[in-house]
């Protein structure tokens, strides 16, 4: 693995976390909209980022790839955007 491979892996990792973690707060916000008022909503999301963003971040390193790291981020939001649509949610 040369220099420029090792440190694409690092950066895709590490945007993978970063900004996958707040996509995932963004797709739950969405998910829980419907169910809660607004306030409540953003209160449930903000403590639960406490939890999801550190483990989507640990989890985008401790993944074999970070093909693999995106995938998983993929799927949790495109899973969280389908309960808030089906919810009854608006995009």
């Amino acid at each position: 693995m040369n220099k420029f491979h090792a440190a694409w892996a690092v950066t895709s990792r590490s945007l993978a976390g970063v900004v996958g973690g707040y996509a995932v707060l963004l797709a739950l916000r969405f998910a829980l909209r419907p169910l809660l008022d607004a306030g409540e909503a953003a209160r449930s999301v903000v403590l639960l980022g406490f939890l999801i963003y550190p483990t989507c971040i640990l989890a985008s390193f401790g993944l074999r790839s970070a093909g693999r790291a995106w995938g998983v981020v993929a799927c949790l939001c495109g899973g969280l955007a389908a309960v808030g649509l089906l919810a009854g949610g608006q995009p």
